[in-house]
């Protein structure tokens, strides 16, 4: 009894099962991961376009409205936007004034049956106003 516990034949199926076991555990965990990193990426993509159309036309009007709506399309995302900005007069951006946009994102984290919580990804872009009013 004692040769057959000190044997060490048959130790590298246990190794290779162990093995193969954690390589399948950090599989899963990046593939619970990538669509996170996926969302934070869109989401910072969102601010950065939002930040310039808002450059270009120098206000906060129906031209930045629209490509927030068709950002929202594009990216199946429907952030909370905020922006942080000493305005002109109503929605208009004075030239070199700098302004901030803020969004913020829930996303559900999780491994899809055995459960999720939503985590709130946060993206900001500063810009300033290239339009002389």
């Amino acid at each position: 009894m004692k040769k057959i516990i000190v044997s060490k034949r048959g130790e590298g199926y246990f190794d290779t099962a162990i093995m193969a076991l954690a390589a399948v555990m950090v599989i899963a965990l990046a593939l619970a991961i990538y669509p996170v990193v996926i969302a934070k990426h869109e989401l910072n993509t969102f601010a950065d376009e939002v930040r310039r159309q808002a450059e270009i036309t120098g206000q906060v009007g129906p031209q930045v409205n629209t490509k927030i709506q068709s950002l929202k399309q594009e990216t199946s995302l429907n952030p909370s936007i905020t922006w942080d900005a000493n305005f002109l007069s109503g929605n208009r951006i004075q030239l070199n004034d700098e302004f901030t946009i803020s969004l913020s994102h829930e996303f559900n984290f999780g491994f899809g049956p055995f459960g999720s919580w939503p985590i709130t990804l946060k993206s900001k872009a500063t810009g300033s106003g290239e339009v002389y009013w």
